[in-house]
């Protein structure tokens, strides 16, 4: 078996490699942001793909994501994770969309692109605080917490317009640039009846809102194939969960969002995937984002009294099998999960 790697400007092809070293596995780098990029794939001829969409500007993940989607028929089946999961990936906006459609309790969340429907959503809504976030912020990156009426009509003005004013007007000469690039979108937003601010580098032109879950807990959960982890996640001096820079609480995940994460998942056909989920007072989870690429600085993500290890299912039954198999950024499971994807569509000799 020969896996191809696909690389990006952000490097995450690293402990891919490192895991076929470890494991002795064929590999084949694939430059996709190189002017050859379609000969390389098609030279390296390889057998499976294992796949890491770039997250830091929008230009390299639009870039990818579109590059990858041309060679879908080439790919699609032999990749991990599957083309399916990763238009979703860092966007809270699908996420959301992805919930709904397949009715996955979820944070109730609302995303504007229509500011006349964002500023009636201010008027009408009675609780607060909320919370704005960005599309592709991770990390707690983006994050805002609404406390008034005020403040959340000032942050969807803030969302569609501000952004576009004053940026890059540096100097008299560049005033006219300035005043056509700010006019232009204007002009677009009068022709929409005032309802659409166009996108650009320097504004979001939405508004993405989450009501605020009174917390019981938070819970980080990860389906890789077979394997199961769980962890409960711990504050940080933010006073938010994600992006706290702790590994969390090696607690013992309950047994019944064990069993919620493998029923999503068998339902979705979904063999990769991470959960942050909140559970609420009345002990109720909620999802509150999905991550189909995620790495780990820990060579286990479940410690179970002081043992690592993961869960499987065997026989309706939870059974908890020790080891590190975090290792790599968990890409040892990755790679497992390709090769026991592969032999599946291995076709079978025909009879004699």
């Amino acid at each position: 078996m020969k896996i191809g790697i696909f690389i990006t400007p952000e490097g995450y092809e690293r402990p891919i490699i490192e895991a076929c070293q470890e494991v002795t596995v064929q590999y084949e780098l694939i430059d996709i942001f190189s002017h050859d990029w379609i000969e390389q794939f098609e030279q390296a001829n390889c057998d499976g793909y294992i796949i890491r969409p770039p997250t830091k500007t929008r230009l390299w993940m639009n870039l990818f994501l579109s590059r990858i989607l041309l060679i879908k028929d080439k790919i699609e089946g032999k990749c991990v994770p599957d083309l399916d999961s990763i238009l979703y990936y860092e966007s809270k906006i699908m996420m959301l969309d992805f919930y709904k459609i397949h009715q996955l309790p979820h944070v109730p969340s609302h995303t504007f692109l229509n500011i006349k429907e964002a500023l009636q959503f201010a008027k009408e809504t009675t609780s607060f605080p909320k919370m704005v976030k960005s599309d592709g912020g991770s990390g707690g990156l983006g994050v805002k917490k609404i406390n008034s009426r005020l403040k959340l009509n000032y942050q969807i003005y803030k969302s569609f317009f501000t952004g576009n004013i004053f940026r890059g007007y540096h100097s008299f000469h560049d005033f006219p640039e300035y005043l056509k690039s700010f006019v232009r979108p204007l002009w677009m937003y009068s022709k929409t009846r005032r309802a659409y601010y166009p996108y650009s580098e320097r504004s979001q032109g939405y508004i993405h809102i989450q009501e605020l879950i009174d917390m019981k807990t938070e819970w980080r959960m990860i389906r890789i194939g077979k394997s199961y982890f769980g962890l409960r996640k711990a504050k940080g001096k933010n006073g938010l969960r994600s992006g706290s820079g702790s590994l969390g609480d090696w607690a013992d995940p309950p047994k019944d969002l064990l069993n919620l994460v493998k029923e999503w998942t068998d339902k979705l056909n979904i063999s990769i995937m991470s959960f942050d989920i909140f559970e609420d007072k009345e002990g109720n989870y909620l999802i509150n984002e999905m991550q189909v690429c995620f790495g780990t600085i820990s060579p286990s993500q479940m410690y179970i009294d002081g043992i690592p290890g993961r869960y499987v299912y065997v026989d309706g039954e939870w059974v908890f099998d020790e080891g590190e198999y975090c290792r790599f950024n968990c890409n040892l499971l990755r790679i497992e999960l390709l090769t026991d994807i592969l032999n599946v569509r291995k076709p079978v000799a025909a009879a004699n």
